[in-house]
């Protein structure tokens, strides 16, 4: 399993940036931009945007995909981001490993949120979202 390193800042102490190892799995990616974002005083969680198998669906036996009810497109992560004038900035993050990219409903997705004044992103882990980061810490706290 590969291991990726990055630097997180510890929930209250603003300018002390410790290093932390995350394996390089697409939920633990996922779960690293939710950590650094909830230490920084955000609102963020994953979403479950892939359906469940259930092997009794259709009965006796029968199974199938059940949807997760989540809007086709949706991203991974969503967010409510604090800005310096007292209102969430919305951001939606879709992690993308190797060579996975966005479908055209995702794409569309992202349009959608970019139009109606939010954030929209994907990326390959911590190291991608914090240079989307970076550009946005002029509005936020």
């Amino acid at each position: 399993m590969s291991r990726k390193v990055y630097k997180k800042k510890p929930a209250g102490k603003k300018g002390h940036w410790v290093t932390v190892k995350v394996p390089g799995t697409t939920n633990n990616k996922q779960q690293a931009v939710i950590n650094f974002l909830l230490s920084e005083g955000h609102s963020a969680s994953r979403v479950n945007v892939q359906g469940q198998w259930d092997e009794n669906l259709y009965g006796e036996g029968k199974g199938g995909w059940r949807p997760s009810g989540s809007r086709l497109g949706f991203f991974d992560v969503v967010a409510c981001l604090k800005t310096r004038w007292g209102f969430g900035l919305y951001l939606a993050w879709d992690q993308k490993t190797g060579t996975d990219e966005l479908r055209p409903d995702q794409e569309e997705y992202m349009d959608e949120v970019r139009k109606a004044g939010g954030v929209a992103e994907s990326g390959d882990g911590i190291e991608d979202f914090m240079l989307i980061y970076e550009k946005l810490k002029h509005l936020i706290l």
